[in-house]
């Protein structure tokens, strides 16, 4: 057959049917591919837009914790500030108290200089025959020569040591006048020859002295625990000391742990070895 026939109508309508459908079926696909590339892009539009807000977010943290940082640091600085102007403060505030202390004290001496003063002139204004009346008195009223007043400075005081005791023996037989114990600023009370070696805690004779209470060991045991004496520069290098030199032996006193045994000797007959071991036990 050199030539194709002519189709029917039916046959033609098939074919436009067919070509109609394949139509459809391209479109279809046209369309689902079209869907798909939508659907990606907005995918990475949205994962964009997530990143992108995830930025911002991340900035927005970043801006806080540097506000945060800048509030902690000018709260701090403001607490320093407080901290150095209440020192300022008290610091003064001891000066000032100190002045005052000076100030004080200062008015003590004066008036005392204007009383004795005022007593010296009065003597020179008395009469004698007033000066020898009053000249008993004074002699009555005056301490013992072993106790030198000094006026206006500290009690300088003098005791005449005795042989047989350091403690109070008394006033003496026929006196009428009180007499009070010869003070020695090196006796802290002990009499070496009585019974009781010390004083009752609750009343003792003398008040404890300042070196026995602690406190200046306390400083000097806090100042040398902050600030450590080098022991380097004190002593030199220091060398451990050897048992060697200390002992004059060598040898060392136990060999290397091990075991109490010998394992040289072979298992006797009729013996069954202890845990299938090949040896058996020969203690020394």
């Amino acid at each position: 057959m050199g030539c194709d026939e002519p189709h029917t109508p039916e046959e033609l309508l098939t074919l436009l049917s067919m070509v109609r459908e394949e139509k459809v079926v391209e479109e279809k696909m046209k369309k689902k591919i079209a869907k798909k590339t939508g659907d990606v892009e907005t995918r990475k539009q949205k994962v964009l837009q997530m990143e992108d807000d995830e930025h911002k977010l991340q900035e927005l943290l970043q801006k806080r914790r540097e506000d945060e940082q800048q509030d902690k640091g000018r709260k701090i600085a403001e607490l320093k500030k407080l901290a150095e102007q209440q020192q300022v403060e008290q610091a003064k505030e001891r000066s000032h108290k100190q002045q005052e202390k000076g100030k004080a004290l200062h008015l003590q001496m004066e008036l005392a200089v204007v009383t004795e003063e005022e007593e010296n002139q009065k003597k020179e204004e008395q009469s004698p025959e007033e000066q020898e009346r009053q000249q008993p008195r004074e002699n009555k009223t005056k301490p013992p020569e072993s106790v030198a007043i000094v006026p206006r400075k500290w009690l300088n005081i003098t005791v005449e040591k005795s042989p047989v005791s350091d403690s109070y023996q008394g006033p003496p037989l026929g006196s009428k006048e009180p007499r009070f114990p010869k003070v020695n600023p090196n006796n802290y009370g002990l009499d070496l020859n009585s019974d009781d070696s010390t004083d009752d805690e609750s009343q003792p004779r003398k008040p404890i002295p300042v070196w026995a209470t602690g406190a200046q060991l306390n400083q000097a045991v806090t100042y040398q625990y902050y600030n450590p004496p080098n022991i380097e520069t004190l002593f030199g290098l220091i060398i451990s000391p050897k048992l060697e030199d200390i002992f004059y032996k060598n040898k060392p006193r136990y060999f290397k742990r091990t075991s109490s045994a010998v394992w040289h000797s072979p298992p006797l007959p009729g013996t069954k070895s202890t845990l299938g071991l090949p040896y058996n036990l020969k203690k020394y």
